[in-house]
C-alpha cells in the first residue's frame, strides 16, 4: 500500500472562550451578586492551503490507518450566577 498525506500546512482555531459579566446595576435589580454569560468551543475551524478545511483529512491525525477519528467539534454555553 502507498500512503499519501495531503500538505500539512494548516491553521486551526482549537479553543475559544468568551464571557460577559452582567453590569452590577442589572444584577442588583435581579437580587443576585453577580452573573456571567459564557460561550466556549473547541475544534471550531480549520483552514488549510485550499481555504476552509474540507473535512476529508484531519491534519492532526498521525496514524496511517482508517481507525483514527477526527477531533470532535464542541460548543458549550451557560450562565454562572453568584448569590
Amino acid at each position: 500500500n502507498d500512503f499519501s498525506r495531503p500538505d500539512a500546512v494548516y491553521l486551526r482555531l482549537k479553543t475559544l472562550n468568551v464571557s460577559y459579566n452582567l453590569p452590577k446595576s442589572l444584577t442588583n435589580r435581579l437580587g443576585i451578586d453577580n452573573a456571567q454569560i459564557y460561550v466556549g468551543g473547541s475544534n471550531l475551524l480549520t483552514f488549510d492551503n485550499l481555504g476552509l478545511f474540507s473535512g476529508e483529512h484531519d491534519p492532526e491525525i498521525t496514524g496511517a490507518n482508517d481507525r483514527d477519528y477526527p477531533n470532535v467539534k464542541t460548543v458549550t454555553t451557560g450562565v454562572r450566577i453568584g448569590f
